[in-house]
């Protein structure tokens, strides 16, 4: 029977870009998909749809909504067939912007210092979403720290979302280093997320670059200040000294089967948006399969950093020479100076994707490490020794912001600068999947370089207004939603 659409006041009814058909019982099934190869369809997912015979599932062989319409109406009126149906998605209203939360004024001090949200079209952007508590970003780093400048406690996953203006939740994570689990289970939620040892300090740094409090009367504020974080320990660092003192902290140490863990868990708990501004040292099976699988199937975006080695390839997992082969999902992020060049530190090459600040950055410091002597929520108690640990400088010193906050530079932090102006995008249009949602930041992005895509600076400067413009205007065009079907199996 052909497709009859209902009338109904205040709904927005649209076809998604699949076809099913559902042929007699007793046909030969070969006979079947004879008719459908006639018609033009070939990409068959199911044959035995909702496990009944002779109902096919495919892809659309077409790009217009309408011809799609029509070509459902026309196996409709074949004798063998008893029904066929685009599918349709109903919405009871078409809302052009879901996000509620926006920022128009702020009183943090040092938001002077945050010379990046001018670069990045920030400022604007959150007129139109600061952030929803909703959409989860999970930094895979050395733990996240509680600090007065964003958390003082963490909330269960799954819990209601919070919010006390322009600010988030900080959930329960997990640390997958074996730290703090077993042989067995490495990955534990004893250690929800949080550092372990006075060197885990640069996953507080990352995290404040996306999520640090707004309108709370001190320090800065973060891209998306309103969106929750999602803490897992991936990592950590080793040291010479056996005081743990932070400033002998050398290598960084990461387990691959655990980083895979670490990814699936974090689509598991609802994350949209990850990153981890670590480098693997090789594109791993394991890790490319956690990245692909989660990408395709639970719609999470991801971000890592070039590295900071100034080198023509940006370092796994965040790019490859064959990026599209390994781990294209993965969108890997060069450091600009103030200038908006790439700094001489940041790495560049095949696979790159974007290019975002990554010089002096303004960033929240690790509050609670062994040597520092704060109270339960990281109010400083008295003066540090700066001879002693590198959390501390001379309050003297311009860039001295008493313990809790100080300047670096790296491509660690221009990552959460992406993956932050992504979480605001998907707070704006939460029903879009992750390609469509990189397509757009893509499209309006600023351009550097030379023109189009270059392996310097990638597809160029993520513009946050543009973006959410863009997102927040967003029409269906030709009667699909905007977006991209493709699938990898996966198992409840």
């Amino acid at each position: 029977m052909p497709f009859d659409a209902p009338e109904a006041a205040n709904s927005f009814m649209y076809p998604e870009p699949e076809i099913a058909v559902a042929f007699d019982e007793d046909m030969d099934p070969a006979d079947a998909e004879l008719i459908l190869t006639n018609a033009g369809i070939t990409n068959i997912l199911e044959t035995n749809w909702l496990r009944t015979p002779n109902i096919f599932r495919a892809t659309s062989p077409t790009d217009s909504g309408t011809e799609l319409l029509n070509l459902a109406n026309t196996l409709a009126m074949n004798a063998q067939v008893r029904w066929a149906s685009t599918g349709f998605r109903v919405l009871g209203e078409l809302a052009s912007n879901s996000c509620s939360r926006t920022l128009t004024s702020w009183n943090d001090p040092e938001y002077s210092e945050s010379w990046a949200h001018q670069m990045t079209n920030v400022e604007p952007a959150w007129e139109i979403c600061a952030g929803e508590p909703s959409v989860v970003v999970a930094v895979l780093d050395d733990g996240v720290d509680f600090h007065p400048d964003m958390w003082e406690a963490q909330v269960a996953i799954g819990s209601p979302p919070q919010f006390s203006g322009p600010r988030g939740n900080f959930l329960e994570g997990i640390d997958c280093t074996g730290e703090c689990g077993s042989v067995l289970e490495p990955c534990s939620q004893t250690c929800p997320g949080l550092p372990l040892v006075p060197c885990d300090r640069h996953g507080s740094l990352v995290t404040g670059v996306i999520s640090a409090t707004a309108n709370n009367g001190q320090g800065s504020i973060g891209v998306a200040p309103g969106v929750s974080i999602l803490p897992i320990r991936v990592g950590h660092y080793t040291t010479d000294d056996p005081t743990g003192a932070t400033r002998f902290c050398k290598n960084h140490v990461l387990s691959e089967y655990r980083v895979a863990d670490a990814i699936d868990f974090a689509a598991a708990a609802g994350a949209r948006v990850t990153n981890m501004s670590w480098q693997t040292g090789a594109d791993f099976s394991s890790v490319t399969e956690a990245y692909i699988r989660t990408y395709w199937n639970d719609g999470v975006i991801h971000f890592n950093s070039s590295g900071n080695d100034g080198l023509g390839d940006p370092q796994p997992p965040g790019g490859s020479p064959v990026p599209s082969v390994t781990i294209g999902p993965v969108n890997s992020v060069a450091a600009l100076d103030q200038s908006g060049v790439k700094t001489e530190f940041s790495s560049y090459g095949p696979g790159l994707d974007f290019a975002a600040p990554g010089e002096f950055i303004f960033l929240v410091d690790r509050s609670n490490d062994w040597k520092d002597n704060f109270d339960s929520i990281g109010f400083r108690l008295s003066d540090c020794n700066p001879d002693v640990d590198v959390d501390c400088c001379d309050p003297q010193e311009p860039d001295c912001y008493g313990g809790l906050y100080l300047k670096e530079e790296g491509t660690s932090y221009a990552a959460p600068y992406v993956a932050g102006i992504a979480a605001l995008g998907i707070a704006v249009q939460p029903d879009l999947q992750a390609r469509k949602i990189e397509s757009i930041l893509i499209e309006t992005a600023d351009d550097l370089g030379d023109p189009g895509y270059d392996e310097v600076y990638g597809n160029g400067r993520p513009n946050a207004q543009k973006f959410l413009t863009y997102l927040r205007d967003l029409v269906f065009r030709d009667g699909f939603e905007d977006g991209d079907t493709s699938e990898w199996s996966t198992v409840e």
